[in-house]
């Protein structure tokens, strides 16, 4: 701020802002009784600028006169119309340096829109070559303005390539947050340097994979790669001629090197795994990096991937430049996680809790909950430098997307804490959390007596009834004696790793894959898990049922621990968790001026609705997920205005499937949810599909978002045969490739006149077309 100034600051709100993105032809401007705020009639002098939080606007002491009475307006640079603040002119007594405003309204018309979701790896076009690309998003801001719809979200678009083979698909474990996908790159305006032999040659491999009906990635990676060095050969040279090139590296001078040496090192070991590298910088040092890059070899090969993340950055920003003009916005995603052999690990220990994995909980996606790999936030280490790795990051993300999902937002509030001995999410613990001492567990009526209720409860009969004959050859490998005919795990297997390292040693791990996973849950069977942080104090196990430990305490300590575990997990930590997302999101929602949405399914605590109200992150709503006790199906008439909602998400079933998969819930759904009578059929017809939509496009949301296959869904024509094909993921699947593709390209669906104008007429008719009907903006 200069000095001698006074400075207006209007905080925005989510509708307020979409709407100026949706019409950039307005601005936001402070007019009043004064020469500098254009006496009531002009708002050109009183143009704000957007900042992080809102509208800034500064004017010089010595032009504004107190008291001071002004208003402010929405005016259109086009037309000249002037839209005012709803109620009462706003007045200020005294001077001051700053004048803050909120909650303010105004007599426009309130966006609602559309849109669609889709990975960028699973796009198809003419032009692209065995995977989605950057450059095939223009086609589908195409798709999205010819439907009415004006959002398209993507899955993360970060660097994933860790080994070189499948694995690499799963966007969520970047390697480099702040890293582009050089698989995403289009090559059609890179390869005109090279000879016309060669770019024949290149056509016609693109065509080969291209014509794939799913996404190969090793083989697409291996395509790509031969292709970009050949082009980065011919470009090499004159590269730092480039201006664009130079202001990319200069902006990208806080990651590049880094990354770059990784990669270069990653392609010399073999490994991402840089503990593992024969050389000083498995440690990274800033230093160190420099010395590296001394090296006239090592720089000539970091160049490449200085070259890659250029081109990716190139095109992304042409994207998102494309879709602005045509007021299409583009959505990203940010995941929760970082990779634990990844460049921020590598280059930031100390921010990470590396003996630590983060997960979910048991939830309808998997009932041993889920443990991601990915190594826990300090959060503690991160606030002491403001989060600067976070606002980093989302400043960095904010030169592609006007908006974005934050992964697991209930990460903020608590993580699901794995320890790294441990496979399944049932042994993990909520961190932060308030543990409970052993005075605790007792007061209120349960002995702690530490090897029943930190020990998996273990007896002859149930490894009897679990493994049969096998069971003491099991016996006396796995477990010892402890009287009355019970047992425990050796000292060898005192955690599920320990197990699977047997099984893995013996070469048994998928010949015997039901035997290891009988013996994993008896592992998990216990009481409480020890805190990470204070080994003397105790977290309930999550999930009651199938806990054989749980099952075998008498009627007075189930209901002390029944006691205990619902207090624990329900209530205890409302204001605890509450003020610990206070402590993290304000700074982070804040670093950008991009729309923040929030994934909260699972085990939501109570106080996750009042903080994303209170910072303006958009909920999530899925209708087979309600969020209110004691109902199946959410009525979609009475979800909050700003929220998203979606039929569905990328780790669910398309909605053909989900319908197949549970034809007793698809009954219950077809009569309650969508109020229809008669013979439920065993498949979604189109019409069906197209009943589904509607009722969501006529929901109350500001954004309803549903995935492609669900769009293409409502015609029979288009849509696969197989809707088995169209799952892009399945949580409880630990293997699970990352490979769906369109299986027409964006062009062909173009061409199809009567879905697209099906589609349109849909959306027009939900009032979604042009951003909303007559109501007030908040």
């Amino acid at each position: 701020m200069r000095k001698n100034t006074i400075r207006f600051h209007l905080k925005a709100t989510t509708p307020l802002r979409l709407l100026l993105r949706l019409r950039p032809e307005y601005v936001v401007s402070v007019v009043g009784a004064q020469d500098t705020l254009g006496n009531w009639k002009e708002a050109e002098y009183g143009y704000m600028t957007e900042v992080s939080d809102g509208w800034e606007l500064e004017k010089d002491r010595s032009e504004l006169q107190f008291p001071l009475e002004y208003k402010y307006v929405l005016y259109n640079r086009k037309s000249k119309e002037l839209i005012w603040q709803r109620g009462w002119n706003l007045y200020r007594e005294q001077e001051t340096e700053e004048i803050d405003d909120k909650d303010v309204s105004f007599d426009v018309e309130m966006p609602r829109i559309a849109g669609v979701a889709i990975p960028v790896f699973s796009l198809r076009t003419e032009y692209s070559s065995g995977v989605g690309e950057f450059e095939d998003l223009k086609e589908m801001v195409d798709f999205a303005v010819a439907t009415g719809m004006h959002v398209i979200q993507t899955l993360p678009v970060n660097d994933t390539w860790m080994t070189g083979n499948e694995s690499d698909t799963y966007p969520y474990n970047p390697l480099s947050v702040f890293s582009l996908n050089p698989l995403y790159i289009r090559m059609q305006s890179l390869i005109v340097q090279l000879t016309e032999m060669e770019q024949r040659q290149y056509e016609k491999e693109r065509r080969q994979w291209n014509a794939l009906r799913s996404y190969d990635y090793c083989g697409v990676l291996s395509f790509k790669m031969k292709w970009l060095r050949k082009v980065y050969e011919t470009e090499r040279k004159g590269l730092e001629r480039k201006k664009s090139y130079r202001d990319f590296v200069k902006r990208s001078s806080g990651w590049l090197p880094s990354y770059a040496v990784f990669c270069v090192m990653r392609d010399r070991f073999g490994t991402s795994r840089f503990t593992d590298w024969k050389h000083e910088l498995r440690r990274w040092s800033s230093e160190g990096v420099r010395k590296f890059l001394e090296s006239e070899e090592n720089r000539c090969e970091a160049a490449f991937y200085y070259y890659l993340q250029y081109r990716a950055d190139e095109q992304l920003r042409n994207v998102h430049a494309y879709a602005q003009k045509r007021r299409v916005l583009l959505k990203g995603d940010l995941p929760i996680g970082v990779s634990p052999c990844g460049v921020d690990v590598w280059t930031h220990p100390e921010l990470f809790i590396q003996s630590m994995s983060a997960g979910a909980p048991p939830d309808i996606f998997s009932e041993r909950g889920q443990n991601w790999g990915f190594p826990t936030y300090d959060w503690d280490a991160m606030e002491e430098d403001g989060y600067a790795w976070w606002k980093a990051r989302l400043q960095n993300m904010s030169q592609y997307f006007d908006a974005y999902r934050i992964d697991h937002v209930l990460g903020f509030f608590r993580i699901w804490s794995v320890p790294r001995t441990e496979c399944w999410g049932l042994l993990g613990q909520f961190d932060k959390a308030l543990p409970l001492s052993r005075a605790e567990i007792e007061q209120r009526g349960l002995r702690f007596d530490e090897a029943r209720m930190l020990e998996p409860y273990v007896t002859e009969e149930m490894l009897e009834e679990s493994f049969g004959e096998r069971s003491s050859v099991l016996l006396t490998r796995y477990f010892e004696r402890k009287g009355n005919g019970q047992l425990k795990f050796r000292k060898d297997f005192d955690s599920q790793m320990s197990i699977v390292e047997d099984f893995r040693r013996r070469g048994a791990e998928q010949s015997e894959k039901g035997v290891l996973e009988s013996l994993l849950r008896i592992r998990a069977s216990v009481l409480f898990v020890r805190d990470r942080r204070d080994g003397e104090s105790f977290h309930p196990r999550i999930a009651l049922e199938h806990n054989a430990s749980y099952e075998a305490l008498d009627t007075a300590e189930k209901a002390a621990y029944e006691q205990i575990y619902y207090d624990f997990f329900y209530h205890r930590h409302e204001t605890f968790w509450r003020d610990e997302a206070m402590r993290k999101l304000p700074v982070l929602v804040s670093a950008t001026g991009m729309l923040a949405c929030g994934e909260d399914l699972g085990m939501i605590p109570s106080c996750v609705s009042e903080v994303m109200q209170a910072l303006q992150i958009l909920s999530l709503e899925i209708q087979t997920m309600p969020k209110q006790d004691g109902c199946e199906f959410d009525d979609l008439s009475r979800v909050p205005y700003e929220t998203v909602a979606s039929p569905t998400t990328h780790d669910m079933a398309p909605l053909r499937l989900w319908w197949e998969e549970d034809a007793e819930r698809s009954i219950r759904y077809y009569t309650h949810a969508l109020h229809l009578s008669g013979n439920v059929p065993k498949e979604m017809c189109g019409e069906l599909v197209k009943r589904v939509l509607c009722d969501f496009l006529r929901c109350p949301s500001i954004m309803v978002i549903a995935p492609l296959q669900d769009w293409m869904g409502i015609s029979e024509e288009i849509r696969r045969k197989d809707p088995g094909e169209e799952r892009i993921n399945v949580p409880d699947d630990a293997d699970n490739i990352w490979n769906y593709r369109m299986h027409v390209s964006i062009e062909n669906l173009m061409r199809n006149r009567e879905f697209v104008t099906t589609l349109r007429t849909m959306i027009a008719d939900s009032g979604r077309l042009e951003s909303g009907v007559n109501a007030e903006i908040q």
